[in-house]
């Protein structure tokens, strides 16, 4: 019967022991998934039919040349983006002299348009004295892309409305495209330069 007793009372201890700590382990885990979904980054890939630029898996790399695979979370510090660098192959089969990448921030519409750094590579034909090099990106070439060359005045324009740590995903869009036969790509469209003003592209009927 005191044996019964003590057995009771053991157990009710150790009911009351864990209703004491049953709210800090679920505090705790929490916490533990609120931080991993703070540090937790993603790189994704808005393509579209015909685009003349492929990233591949294997082609991206953050924090110490660590890879990363697109669509897929990974860890990150609150500088990440000057961490990334990744491999642009010229899928099409003609000569790449002039392209635009825009890094589209979708987080930011939370807060008005979606901000959007472009990176510029080559020279446009009709642009006089263009302040970026030339470019020549044969089919299959590979161009590598590094934000960290950049990192200072994304950070600048991203943070006129968020806090670069604040964000965790980014998605690689390709914008105009110019190859060396005078044609020219955007959004899934071919364009031939206007021989009127090269300046302008018109539509390839």
């Amino acid at each position: 019967m005191v044996r019964s007793l003590r057995f009771l009372g053991d157990w009710k201890a150790t009911v009351r022991l864990l209703l004491i700590l049953s709210p800090l382990i679920f505090f705790t885990d929490c916490s533990v998934i609120i931080a991993k979904q703070e540090t937790s980054k993603t790189i994704e890939r808005r393509q579209v039919p015909t685009d003349p630029l492929d990233i591949s898996s294997g082609q991206i790399s953050v924090r110490e040349g660590k890879p990363v695979r697109l669509n897929e979370d990974f860890e990150g510090g609150d500088d990440w983006l000057s961490e990334v660098v990744f491999e642009l192959t010229n899928t099409s089969k003609k000569e790449v002299i002039f392209l635009e990448l825009h890094v589209n921030f979708p987080e930011t519409k939370s807060s008005g348009n979606e901000m959007s750094y472009v990176f510029y590579f080559g020279q446009r034909p009709g642009i006089p004295a263009p302040k970026t090099k030339p470019l020549s990106l044969m089919p299959d070439q590979n161009l590598t892309v590094t934000f960290a060359d950049k990192y200072d005045r994304m950070k600048s324009f991203l943070e006129k409305r968020h806090a670069v740590k604040s964000l965790r995903k980014f998605e690689i869009k390709t914008g105009f495209v110019v190859f060396a036969d005078g044609t020219a790509w955007m959004a899934a469209s071919f364009y031939r330069q206007d021989p009127d003003n090269p300046r302008r592209y018109i539509p390839i009927d």
